[in-house]
């Protein structure tokens, strides 16, 4: 196991193992963003007794968005998007997992702990059952909760890039050189980051991440963003062409292969049981550091998924011949055009999602694939459970 440290002023987070964390805070958390699914007057009342059990009883601060509905609460306008990692100790989400999605984009890149409620569809990513929220929120507070690290995607947007030159379509290479060469490639723009705390993340197993400043980027829908976090997925398809998408593929800077399909999922382990499960793709237990491939009706019978590790850095372009230009989206978010010769940067993000969980990721995970898709259900499975 890696032993990681996540500091900030407010909380430690220790890792007990890969990807599971224990929730440490340094001193007593002091705030809380109560996000809700949205249109749901229901919602809007569960809500409101979570947040007068915070005020009340744990001596916690409510932020409401400006949408919800509640009165003498504190709210962010939208013009403080995105916010800052510091603005709030944690996050508490009541709806499906659109609307921890949702509260995924608010933030620039890194993000508070989320303790998510089910009040949604599916609930992959909501463990909490509304009527315990008191019993859940109480051990949040006191630091007796664990943290599933969900890792994310980062996506830069680059207009007209040129194609890769010939050289980058050598095959063999050094793994190390290769890996160190790439990073300098497809660096996460993160400026920052000064030189000395990138050093100090890439030589030690003990990572800090700190508060003092963060990317001056948009994280609503900006006609001028081109930096995204995704929990889910990065898709790239036709759009309302009538036309196959025609992308060209690239893996750590080298040419990997074309594509001519309706779309393609880069997906998280996360977003494995969404839309790539859909168009054929492997379900990814969400601790298995890797990043999903997924072509959407590719053109061709051989065209099958992939599944990279999670260092692996992919660059999807337009070719100038395409007939057609390209849509990419994010997490179903900031849906863009794709000119000719436009590019999308993917890695994995060194900011993960630290998702506040009742159970270990197997069993959970496990008890999500049963409920929520019915895998693998017959008479006799379910007779043995």
């Amino acid at each position: 196991n890696i032993n990681r440290t996540m500091t900030s002023p407010e909380f430690l987070i220790h890792v007990r193992a890969c990807h599971i964390m224990d929730l440490k805070w340094d001193s007593p958390p002091k705030t809380a963003l109560l996000i809700k699914k949205r249109g749901e007057r229901e919602a809007t009342e569960h809500l409101q007794h979570i947040a007068e059990y915070l005020k009340n009883e744990l001596n916690v601060e409510p932020i409401v968005e400006p949408h919800a509905d509640m009165h003498g609460y504190r709210s962010y306008n939208m013009s403080d998007l995105p916010l800052p990692f510091h603005a709030v100790s944690f996050i508490v989400c009541v709806g499906g997992d659109g609307t921890l999605l949702h509260a995924n984009s608010l933030f620039a890149d890194r993000i508070p702990p989320v303790v998510a409620f089910f009040f949604g569809t599916l609930g992959f990513l909501t463990p909490y059952k509304l009527e315990d929220y008191k019993e859940t929120l109480s051990h949040v507070v006191q630091g007796k909760s664990r943290v599933a690290l969900r890792s994310r995607l980062y996506a830069q947007l680059r207009r007209k890039e040129p194609e890769a030159p010939v050289q980058d379509e050598k095959v063999e290479c050094d793994p190390c050189s290769c890996e160190n060469e790439m990073e300098k490639r497809f660096p996460e723009d993160e400026s920052h980051l000064d030189e000395d705390e990138t050093k100090s993340e890439n030589n030690s197993k003990e990572y800090f991440h700190h508060l003092l400043g963060t990317p001056d980027c948009a994280t609503q829908s900006a006609p001028d963003k081109s930096s995204f976090y995704v929990l889910n997925e990065v898709v790239v398809d036709r759009g309302p062409s009538p036309f196959l998408t025609e992308v060209d593929t690239y893996c750590n800077g080298y040419f990997m292969t074309s594509v001519r399909a309706d779309g393609l999922i880069l997906s998280t382990p996360t977003g494995s049981t969404a839309y790539s499960l859909a168009a054929g793709g492997a379900m990814v237990h969400p601790s298995v550091p890797s990043m999903l491939f997924t072509p959407i009706s590719p053109h061709s019978l051989s065209f099958r998924p992939v599944i990279f590790s999670e260092s692996t850095k992919l660059r999807v372009r337009v070719p100038d011949e395409a007939r057609s230009s390209a849509w990419a989206s994010f997490d179903g978010r900031f849906r863009t055009e794709l000119g000719h010769g436009d590019s999308l940067r993917v890695s994995t993000s060194r900011y993960p999602l630290p998702l506040v969980t009742s159970a270990t990721p197997t069993v959970q995970w496990m008890h999500d694939l049963g409920c929520n898709l019915n895998w693998n259900q017959s008479n006799r499975q379910t007779k043995k459970k």
